[in-house]
């Protein structure tokens, strides 16, 4: 069914109805910052009874404080179609309502970097130990790798040191694939690239800049699915990252 291999490649939380956020912008305690981050994205989505596969833009800007506080905020796109049938299957179903929400302490992911080795060989060797504790006879490890490069610096605002040391580490990878390219803003980087070697065959691609770090990154999906109207490869979520600083107060935007 169209609905039961959709699910096994993407979870999708469709959030609407949410109230706006009222009571005024937060501000950083002395000595500390927000991690802001602006980024385009189009996430996969289907219909429960199977129907049709879109995908739907979102811009996000989130700030994120050390306590995990902050402010979420997300605007949903109109829908971008596979094909035909897609199209004609979703009709005139409404798009759901922009989100602006002010988060508690403990709401929102805080990656703690500090304790990161620059070197790229210990770096490595740091993420690899800690998959072997945290998810034992994971043996595909440069997936594992790249999973954690991408989680390292997607919204963490990371420093100039541990950008160098990812981009380093995956570039010394073999069985991860680079070239040079330009992401989805035109931007000038190196793709990284791992194929999955699973019954439904998809593609996770890090567009990164040594200096910038991550661009963006896309899930690509190479095996034709009845979910998908279009022939594979076919790009099914992506995410451009297009502004990511330190701020002190979650009034500042970037637009």
């Amino acid at each position: 069914m169209r609905c039961r291999l959709l699910s096994a490649l993407v979870v999708v939380l469709l959030v609407s109805g949410c109230a706006p956020a009222t009571n005024g912008p937060l501000h950083a305690p002395p000595g500390t910052w927000f991690r802001y981050t602006d980024s385009e994205a189009a996430w996969l989505a289907g219909d429960p009874s199977g129907k049709y596969s879109v995908l739907i833009p979102q811009r996000r800007e989130i700030w994120i404080a050390p306590d995990g506080s902050g402010r979420l905020k997300s605007t949903p796109g109109n829908p971008i179609f596979f094909g035909l049938h897609d199209r004609a299957e979703w009709a005139d179903r409404p798009v759901d309502r922009p989100t602006d929400e002010v988060q508690p302490a403990g709401s929102l992911w805080y990656e703690d970097l500090s304790s990161l080795p620059t070197d790229p060989t210990e770096l490595s060797k740091a993420i690899l130990d800690k998959l072997a504790a945290t998810s034992p006879g994971n043996a595909n490890e440069d997936q594992g790798l790249l999973d954690a490069a991408r989680d390292m610096l997607k919204e963490t605002v990371a420093p100039a040191e541990i950008r160098r040391a990812v981009f380093d580490m995956l570039m010394s990878m073999p069985a991860i694939k680079h070239q040079d390219a330009k992401d989805r803003l035109g931007r000038p980087g190196v793709s990284f690239w791992l194929d999955s070697s699973g019954k439904v065959a998809t593609r996770l691609t890090l567009f990164l800049d040594r200096e910038q770090g991550l661009l963006g990154e896309e899930q690509t999906l190479l095996s034709a699915l009845d979910d998908i109207d279009a022939a594979p490869p076919v790009v099914i979520g992506y995410v451009t990252y297009v502004d990511a600083r330190l701020v002190d107060t979650t009034a500042q935007v970037t637009k």
